[in-house]
């Protein structure tokens, strides 16, 4: 073989090589894009649920403490507390998990 054909050939190997590594980068970003994104959904949904045992824990420790002591401050707490919307939380909760066979899930978020 001529030093000419042995370029060629290996500038091609080369060329092939340089665009194979390119297509497989590509896929991997966006493999990575897919998880973060899924990852992103469901720090979402743990901070939902986060925030809604917390405003839950808190109810009951208003409940607890009118109850021990008979003092209405307590019931003021409550309401505080209840003003937020915890059926709207858990209304949003699973339109962030992935699309479930349960009837009720798919149409809390279809509305």
């Amino acid at each position: 073989m001529k030093i000419r054909t042995q370029l060629i050939i290996i500038f091609i190997l080369f060329l092939s090589a340089m665009i194979g590594i390119g297509i497989y980068s590509n896929y991997s970003l966006h493999v990575t894009e897919d998880y973060n994104q899924k990852l992103k959904d469901e720090k979402e949904m743990q901070r939902l649920v986060t925030h809604l045992q917390y405003r839950l824990a808190g109810i009951s420790n208003d409940e607890r403490g009118y109850l021990l002591t008979g003092d209405n401050s307590y019931t003021e707490g409550m309401k505080e507390k209840d003003k937020y919307d915890q059926q709207q939380a858990l209304e949003d909760l699973p339109c962030l998990v992935l699309p479930s066979k349960t009837p009720y899930f798919n149409f809390v978020c279809n509305l």
